[in-house]
Order: structure tokens, then C-alpha cells, then sequence
């Protein structure tokens, strides 16, 4: 009972005042978004240049208020940079269970960009909400990250040797 007591006085002073139902429900109805491949189930945290990334989230049907609306906002932008996307879903069904979400970036190959990324994610349903951020890198393909470097070591090489022609003269 006293560890009860403190989870709750603990609960309370961090704003976040729920009922005893209301937590045992928020274990089975929010599950913590990741970052996948497109209707992937697998968590994966690093893409390459030419993957898309893609946010799976899952709910349990019998968690949730069918006779309400399930809302959910996706906002998504370079950790430290603008958001680039930042996206709205309302479902007013629920036809399967679990119900399986996945969010992308419509345009990703307009707005990707090498490094992290972050996506916030809010959803709500009949007083029960939730909120959780992702983060993933992009990184550049290996056949690429190789070009670069082999180009840059032989530029390198020839502003090299050409200052040493010139210590020379």
C-alpha cells in the first residue's frame, strides 16, 4: 500500500493525475512507437540513404473507446532542425486487432537529409493519451560513404603534392 501511495503522490506531482482503471488500461492500450520499413514489424534504427523510414505503432482494439475516435499527430523533422512534416489521423473504426499504424514522410526524398531524425508522436482516445518521441539516423549508402572518402583522400594527395612542389622551388 505505501508504494501504491507513492506511485500515485508521484503521478499526481508530475501532472499526471489518472485513475486506478485508467492506468491499468494505459498498459494495454499504448504501445511505444519505433522506427521501421514499411509495414514492418522490426525495429530499426539506422536507414540508409536510400531507404524511407516509417513509424509503427500498435493498439490493443479491446483497450480502446470504438464509439470515440482514435486521434493521432506524427511530427516529423531533423533533430534541431524545422519540422518537415507534420501530419493528422483520425480513425472512427477499428476493423482489426491489434490496430497497426505506420507513418511516413510522403515526399521523404524531398526533405531526407544524412544524421538524426526525430518524430513526435501524440495520440488520444476517450480520455486515454499518450505521447512518445522516436529517434533514427540516416546515414549514407557504404558504396557512397566509400566514394566520398576515396575523394577526398585523393584530393588530399593532390593539394599535397602540390605543396610540396612548392617547399620545393
Amino acid at each position: 500500500m505505501r508504494r501504491l501511495t507513492l506511485a500515485c503522490a508521484v503521478l499526481v506531482f508530475s501532472g499526471l493525475a489518472i485513475t486506478t482503471a485508467e492506468a491499468a488500461n494505459l498498459n494495454t492500450l499504448l504501445n511505444t512507437p519505433y522506427s521501421t520499413l514499411d509495414h514492418s514489424t522490426t525495429q530499426k534504427t539506422v536507414f540508409g540513404w536510400n531507404e524511407q523510414p516509417f513509424i509503427f505503432l500498435r493498439f490493443d482494439r479491446n483497450a480502446l473507446d470504438t464509439d470515440d475516435t482514435l486521434k493521432i499527430t506524427w511530427k516529423w523533422f531533423p533533430t534541431g532542425g524545422p519540422v518537415v512534416s507534420f501530419q493528422k489521423e483520425f480513425l472512427h473504426s477499428f476493423p482489426t486487432d491489434p490496430v497497426s499504424l505506420w507513418d511516413g514522410v510522403s515526399d521523404w526524398n524531398l526533405h531526407k537529409q544524412l544524421g538524426e531524425w526525430t518524430v513526435k508522436t501524440k495520440w488520444w482516445n476517450d480520455g486515454n493519451k499518450g505521447k512518445d518521441t522516436v529517434h533514427f539516423t540516416v546515414t549514407p549508402e557504404p558504396l557512397g560513404a566509400l566514394l566520398i572518402m576515396v575523394g577526398g583522400a585523393a584530393l588530399a594527395a593532390i593539394v599535397g603534392s602540390k605543396k610540396r612542389k612548392l617547399d620545393l622551388s
